[in-house]
């Protein structure tokens, strides 16, 4: 299982030390640090999604963190466990390459966890009663 997150920075992406670097096209020596933050949210948000699942599913599934680049990476590819960097253009290819490791029932379950997950998160919260509530109506 795969949790992708795309982004298209102006500038070129490099990888040094785990975490994506920016380098801005027109102050070449100044690198953005801000983009070291993605490695640790997207590494944050598979583990929330991998804890999900398991509360919903009563299965363990790893949910593998993937950073997609569309803007220069010239990287192309960068595996580094706990979290993969690719550019765009060869992300097919890489997922292609990677075995199933879910049966069609384990897929259907799972599956059916995260339709009822972003249904959850997708529904507004409030604090109190609605408006039609509160005028007597149902």
């Amino acid at each position: 299982m795969f949790l992708l997150d795309s982004k298209n920075w102006t500038g070129i992406t490099s990888i040094i030390d785990g975490a994506p670097k920016l380098n801005r096209r027109h102050d070449p020596e100044a690198r953005s640090s801000f983009a070291a933050a993605v490695r640790n949210a997207v590494l944050a948000s598979s583990a929330e999604i991998s804890r999900e699942l398991r509360r919903r599913t009563g299965r363990s599934v790893w949910v593998n963190a993937i950073v997609v680049f569309w803007n220069e990476f010239s990287d192309g590819l960068n595996e580094r466990h706990p979290i993969t960097y690719v550019h765009g253009s060869r992300l097919l290819e890489f997922l292609n390459s990677k075995p199933a490791r879910l049966d069609a029932a384990a897929v259907e379950m799972f599956a059916a966890a995260l339709l009822d997950l972003q249904t959850d998160r997708a529904r507004p919260t409030v604090d109190g009663p609605t408006p039609s509530t509160a005028a007597g109506t149902r």
